[in-house]
């Protein structure tokens, strides 16, 4: 991209970003701009600041990617051809960067409210033995959520064992496991084995907020990462 094809897209930009609506969020220009450097040219490319009229959560991660698809569109108004990295070289906001997400406060208490769960059961068999996992999930100290990578939002959250129970298919015997390390070991196997048997009773949380939003977290091709902290 040459300085005469960057100054056409940001006549085009003026005209077409003011707002930029988003599903419910508004990217505007501002006048303020910031130097960087595509190809060894410099040039100033104006700052967008995102207004969230509507209180809905979104996240740098997915909210770029929609972008590109706008300034794209733009991009071939202008009679321009710029490439995926030309374009997002050209979107820095104002005060939000890579990895920053915002979820509305009353969404994010239903969210906490929903991941402290009641005890829950799950089974999970390695070849003639069947594991009984009860246990609850908690918001506690190491309760974390953030984005891993532009793909993966990461949950870390822990899992509070109650008891465990072994049914031994093949020698008919059953016992109730009550070391504790043993019980968070067989945990972490479990969990390692299927991610999923740990995930399933919770990802209704998330799925019932934030991943509704494409502006938070587009399904298609990011998803949510959950990891069990056993206690």
């Amino acid at each position: 991209m040459d300085e005469s094809s960057f100054k056409i897209l940001k006549r085009v930009m003026k005209s077409l970003v003011n707002p930029l609506n988003i599903d419910g969020l508004e990217i505007y220009m501002t006048n303020h701009t910031k130097k960087i450097v595509i190809d060894d040219n410099y040039y100033d490319v104006p700052l967008l600041r995102i207004s969230n009229p509507k209180n809905i959560p979104f996240s740098y991660n997915s909210l770029v990617e929609l972008v590109i698809i706008e300034f794209k569109y733009i991009s071939k108004l202008s009679g321009l051809d710029l490439t995926t990295y030309e374009l997002s070289k050209l979107i820095i906001f104002d005060d939000f960067t890579t990895g920053d997400y915002y979820i509305p406060d009353e969404m994010d208490n239903k969210l906490l409210d929903c991941l402290n769960t009641n005890d829950k059961q799950i089974k999970h068999r390695m070849g003639d033995v069947i594991y009984t996992i009860t246990g609850r999930y908690v918001v506690d100290g190491d309760f974390e959520m953030f984005w891993d990578s532009s793909e993966s939002f990461a949950v870390n959250i822990s899992f509070k064992i109650k008891s465990v129970f072994e049914d031994n298919l093949g020698n008919n015997t059953h016992r109730i496991i009550k070391d504790r390390d043993e019980m968070i070991e067989l945990v972490y196997t479990v969990s390692s084995d299927d991610s999923y048997l740990f995930e399933s009773p919770i990802y209704e949380c998330f799925s019932e907020s934030v991943t509704e939003y494409i502006t938070f977290l587009d399904t298609e091709w990011q998803y949510c990462d959950i990891h069990i902290i056993a206690i």
